[in-house]
């Protein structure tokens, strides 16, 4: 922004006299002007320039970071200050000055219509990023194609693609689940819209993203959009086709990828954190909807026989899907714990029955020899 101010100001400075602010025959006298050497004051080179318009240029040409405009918005309320209006602009050069003031006019005011765009798109950038400090709540994709295999399949597709990003932190479903209870939903509640948003204002998150498939043509359009769950505003939006029902998965990642640099994330991070969509979770379709269902029952309901079968199929339809081989895993590894707690607390009980049933034939009670 800096760089632009001085640019802007440096043109300013040449229309106003005449003359370039910095000045030299080789690159690196020019580079020694700016750096080195002060302007001379446009009024001693044409007594014509507002002395407002002066302090501004003299403002935005300064050496001293710290006594430079800092932001647009700063120097456009200077810009619009300037009276050049009332000036009575002459219409033609007079001998031994360098008026051109008119031109000048239109320079300050390109220069306001400049600040002013910079200054809006400054603003608007900061209401419209995320910080690493945000959450996220992710909604149901809305499925307009009539083909469920898309239902619990994009959602959970979009998770694992937003969920290699260091910058974005989704919320659990977990958490969700305990959210929905508190708001008197069931725990396996589709999450809607509306419903996530008001997920999102009572879990403290910044935003929700929803999403979107529909068929075109032949074609499925996706879309996402991430919005600010407080004020209803649009913070970014993507959407991308796919060819067939084979290429959805890669053109969700496709999205999530854009989404990502359009809510604030780096592009170096974007670049080291983008694993294809077939590489995170899997290229299969069904094998993608087993798995989420098996994921949903496990970590909402947390049933964990239940879950067995269903990632267990998504095994089935994909042999390489190695997060449902770890949620597999886990849920054996639940079982194998909880056939244990089972044993101990049965010997516990068979232990402390024997004991009672000691008690008894010591106090001469029915069952037993006094």
């Amino acid at each position: 922004m800096c760089v632009w101010i001085c640019s802007a100001s440096a043109r300013c400075y040449e229309m106003a006299t005449g003359q370039r602010a910095f000045d030299g025959n080789t690159t690196a006298l020019i580079f020694d002007a700016i750096l080195n050497r002060a302007v001379a004051l446009p009024a001693k080179l044409n007594p014509d320039v507002p002395a407002k318009l002066e302090g501004i240029i003299r403002k935005a040409l300064e050496k001293d970071r710290s006594r430079r405009y800092q932001t647009a918005a700063d120097m456009l309320a200077d810009l619009k200050a300037v009276p050049l209006a009332s000036r009575g602009l002459p219409s033609r050069d007079r001998k031994g000055a360098v008026p051109r003031l008119r031109t000048l006019a239109a320079v300050v005011l390109l220069l306001l219509i400049a600040a002013a765009a910079a200054w809006f798109y400054v603003r608007w950038r900061e209401s419209h990023h995320l910080t690493d400090k945000d959450t996220i709540v992710l909604a149901d994709f809305t499925n307009t194609t009539g083909d469920s295999i898309f239902d619990d399949t994009l959602r959970r597709g979009l998770a694992a693609q937003l969920e290699q990003s260091p910058f974005l932190s989704l919320v659990s479903d977990s958490r969700i689940a305990q959210t929905l209870a508190l708001m008197t939903q069931p725990k396996d509640a589709r999450l809607t819209q509306k419903r996530a948003r008001e997920v999102c204002q009572r879990t403290a998150s910044a935003a929700t993203i929803e999403g979107s498939i529909s068929s075109r043509g032949g074609q499925y359009v996706l879309g996402l959009r991430a919005v600010n769950c407080r004020s209803g505003d649009l913070l970014a939006e993507e959407e991308v086709t796919a060819t067939g029902k084979q290429q959805v998965l890669p053109a969700l990642g496709e999205a999530a990828t854009k989404i990502r640099r359009r809510l604030g994330e780096s592009l170096a991070s974007v670049r080291k954190y983008d694993v294809p969509p077939s590489d995170v979770t899997t290229s299969s379709l069904e094998a993608l909807q087993a798995y989420s269902r098996g994921d949903r029952v496990q970590t909402v309901i947390h049933d964990d026989v239940a879950a067995i079968p269903l990632f267990g199929k998504a095994i089935s339809l994909d042999a390489n899907f190695a997060m449902a081989f770890a949620k597999l895993g886990t849920c054996y590894a639940n079982e194998h714990q909880q056939g244990l707690r089972i044993a101990r607390t049965g010997e516990r009980t068979r232990e402390a029955q024997h004991r009672f049933e000691i008690r008894d034939l010591r106090n001469g009670q029915p069952g037993g020899s006094p």
